[in-house]
This record gives structure tokens, C-alpha cells and sequence, in this order.
């Protein structure tokens, strides 16, 4: 039985799962928004919310665990022999596997956001239209963008070395790099994938080349997936 364009999004984890990976997920959304409280500045206004829980710190602690479980979630599916006779195609397995890293990109993204607004409405006093606006927007941006760019490099790590532990181990590494480790070339990776938001930034202009990199880096998994060998191995 062939499986069309519109089936390719499968529930690939368990109800269980399902529940497991949501409370997962909320814990570290309390514990992202919860640092930033803690930096003292969270009340002043939605942009010191915003800049408080986007500290480098707080997205590497927020970014590994949540990559890492993504990652695994999907490489599983890569290493599913029965699941990629079913589906065939090279490219409509990279669908696949790219619409289930989008589902779950979206749900991830949109818990922590309404955590933090949760607690913005709370505790944060009120600011100008436009400055919450930017605030929202660059926050689940980043959010999403990060997500959604780091786990497909550890994809892609995964399937180049065929090895699902190392391509995981090694992706997280860079991962610390680009946020901790004070080389330019590294750090403007972090800036591009989630660029931090200031008083005189062109937010727009900074969400169009995020949306612009989600693209690229979709464009180029597909290409991989047409040119590896799969399933990947554990």
C-alpha cells in the first residue's frame, strides 16, 4: 500500500510517549522560564523577560535535553526498516521525517512560549505594543528556529556517521561550542540561529533570515537523505 504525501505525518510515538515527552518538556520550560526569573530583571518588562531567559547558559540547559530526546525520537524512525520499505521514496522519507520534527517543533515551541507569557503577565510590568510584539515574536522564534536547526544537524550527524549515539554525543558538543566557547566564528552561529533582541534590532529582518535558514537546512537534509545509505544504526 503506497502511502501518499498527506499520510507521511504518522503518530510515530506511543500515547505514553506522548505523555512522557510533554511533562518532559513542561519541566524544562519551568526550569528556562524559572533561571530567568531569577536573574532579578524578568519584572521590569517584556524585553528584560525576554533577554533574562535568553541567556546562553539557560539555552544550552534548555537546548540539549529537548534537542537530544527530538533527535532520538527521529533517528528512530531512520533506523525503522519496515517503516522506510513502506514509504519508499527517499525524498517522501525525508518528508516524513521532516513533518514530525515540525509537529514537534511547534508543540515544544508554543509550551514554553505560553509558560513565559504565563509568567510575564504576572510578574512583568506592561511596555509599549510594538516592544511586546518583538518581545513574543523573537522569543518563539528562537525558540523554534533553535530547535528545529540544531536537531537537523544531529540528524544530519547521525546519518552521516551512521551512528545514533555518536552523531547525538557529537551535536550536543557543538552545541555547548556555539553558546559557551569564545570563538567568533562559533558564537555567530548562536546569533543567527537565535539573535537576541535589543532596543534598536530590525526583529522582522532577523525572523525573515531565521525562516531563510529553517528552509536551507530542510533543502539540505532532503539532499542527504537522497544520497546515504539507511536505516542509520544505533
Amino acid at each position: 500500500m503506497k502511502i501518499r504525501k498527506y499520510q507521511l505525518f504518522l503518530h510515530f510515538i506511543s500515547r505514553w510517549q506522548s505523555i512522557l515527552f510533554l511533562m518532559t518538556v513542561l519541566v524544562f520550560a519551568l526550569t528556562f522560564v524559572v533561571a530567568g526569573i531569577m536573574t532579578g530583571r524578568f519584572e521590569i518588562s517584556q524585553l528584560d523577560a525576554n533577554i533574562s531567559v535568553q541567556r546562553a547558559f539557560g539555552q544550552v540547559i534548555f537546548y540539549l535535553p529537548i534537542v537530544g530526546m527530538m533527535t532520538f525520537l527521529l533517528v528512530s524512525q531512520a533506523q525503522n526498516t519496515s517503516l522506510l520499505i513502506r514509504i519508499g521514496s527517499r525524498s517522501l522519507i525525508a518528508k516524513y521525517i521532516l513533518r514530525g520534527l515540525f509537529y514537534l517543533d511547534l508543540v515544544i515551541s508554543m509550551a514554553v512560549w505560553m509558560v513565559w507569557i504565563t509568567a510575564v503577565l504576572f510578574l512583568s510590568r506592561g511596555q509599549g505594543v510594538m516592544t511586546s510584539v518583538a518581545a513574543n515574536a523573537n522569543l518563539l522564534m528562537n525558540i523554534f528556529t533553535g530547535l528545529f536547526l540544531y536537531t537537523l544537524m544531529i540528524l544530519a550527524l547521525c546519518v552521516v556517521l551512521r551512528s545514533r549515539a555518536i552523531g547525538i554525543s557529537l551535536g550536543l558538543s557543538l552545541i555547548i561550542c556555539f553558546y559557551i566557547v569564545p570563538f567568533v566564528n562559533l558564537t555567530e552561529v548562536a546569533n543567527l540561529v537565535t539573535p537576541k533582541l535589543t532596543k534598536d534590532a530590525i526583529w522582522p529582518i532577523n525572523i525573515a533570515r531565521q525562516w531563510l535558514a529553517i528552509f536551507i537546512g530542510a533543502q539540505i537534509i532532503t539532499i542527504l537523505f537522497n544520497h546515504v545509505r539507511l536505516p542509520v544504526e544505533g
